[in-house]
């Protein structure tokens, strides 16, 4: 979700000898789908039969989770349910975008049906982990047996060095130029243009800075263009596809993370943003705010409101002890973040409520 690339070897992965990989055809399309569909039905019904224990993630029209979840359930059996948008916000923002003519219509009608059936899943799941604040208030009245979690990928190795924080500060207070960094896919329901919008006013009000953007996306292109045309080309990168310790190694080299997303979901971008002392500076939601509740280290401005992001902005740049006061406060939220924990808080709910069938207890 960050644009970080996530493919690995098989042989790469820790304890590989001990899964199975099973690749499915590529559906997202009704031909596509209906294609594969009942070779594919088939193939996750003997999965599910012999699986002990399920979590599924349905989160589109015409693909495979969504069908899984709906073979579950109609084999009576218990599974986890796990979400990172709210998906009704993200699929009508990506519909809201979409040139008129029948393929929005068609696409209306795709939201419109598989929202029914997104809903029915949830209200079906017997463990629906829900990540973050803004998800969790979407379905915690549709799931039964709703829990709020973080997908938490912070490591150790990924926190900033008390080293590398004292040079940032330096940095800070010798008022050299503002670092700004977002990292994500440049997609629409990130509000690049936004961000770029708020990068020009930044400009105009004289501020120094540079600014980075890592990640793919189908508006990288005109991104870069509308860059070159505004005359930001020098202070603006577009790094596109960037591996994931480039990425981590910017971010704590970084003053503010600027971002702009406009949808309802718990990206991870700012958990690892906190986790650099990079502090958040963006459109407020509910789960970014929640991030930060008790300890602070971000600064949040109205949805779509990229003036008033600009201006907090040129505002953080000419105080800058509250930026480091910010930057400070950032390392103290992270610190509540741990992958492990958060992972094994998950395990142990999997295992709490997703019920092994007969066979499999006998088989234990």
């Amino acid at each position: 979700h960050t644009g970080f690339p996530s493919l690995v070897t098989w042989d790469a992965i820790a304890g590989h000898a001990n899964a199975t990989f099973v690749e499915l055809p590529y559906p997202y399309r009704e031909d596509r789908y209906y294609r594969a569909r009942s070779k594919v039905a088939h193939q996750l019904r003997a999965r599910i039969d012999a699986a002990d224990y399920l979590l599924i993630s349905p989160h589109a029209a015409f693909e495979w989770s969504t069908l899984a979840a709906t073979i579950a359930v109609d084999m009576g059996r218990a599974y986890d349910m796990e979400a990172d948008w709210a998906l009704e916000s993200v699929s009508w923002s990506k519909w809201r975008d979409m040139p008129f003519g029948l393929n929005k219509l068609r696409k209306y009608l795709w939201v419109t049906a598989h929202s029914k059936i997104y809903r029915r899943l949830m209200r079906h799941s017997s463990v629906a982990l829900l990540q973050g604040e803004d998800v969790y208030e979407a379905y915690k009245n549709i799931a039964p047996n709703a829990h709020k979690v973080l997908n938490v990928q912070v490591t150790p190795e990924d926190r900033i060095s008390d080293e590398e924080l004292d040079q940032k500060l330096m940095r800070i207070l010798n008022r050299e130029p503002l670092t700004i960094t977002y990292a994500g896919r440049a997609i629409a329901m990130k509000g690049p243009f936004d961000w770029l919008k708020a990068i020009e006013r930044i400009a105009q009000a004289g501020v120094k800075f540079n600014a980075t953007w890592f990640g793919e996306g189908d508006l990288l292109d005109d991104l870069t263009r509308e860059t070159e045309k505004l005359g930001l080309a020098d202070r603006v990168v577009f790094r596109g596809k960037t591996d994931r310790e480039v990425v981590m190694a910017t971010m704590r080299q970084s003053d503010i993370f600027m971002f702009c997303h406009k949808t309802a979901e718990s990206p991870r971008c700012l958990v690892e943003a906190l986790a650099s002392s990079a502090p958040p500076v963006g459109y407020q939601s509910l789960y970014a705010a929640d991030l930060v509740a008790q300890a602070g280290g971000a600064r949040f401005v109205g949805l779509d409101d990229w003036q008033a992001l600009a201006d907090a902005v040129i505002a953080i740049d000419r105080d800058r002890a509250q930026l480091t006061a910010l930057v400070r406060e950032a390392q103290a939220t992270a610190r509540t973040f741990d992958r492990d924990t958060a992972m094994e808080r998950r395990i142990a709910l999997i295992r709490q409520y997703v019920t092994v069938p007969d066979r499999a207890a006998v088989r234990a």
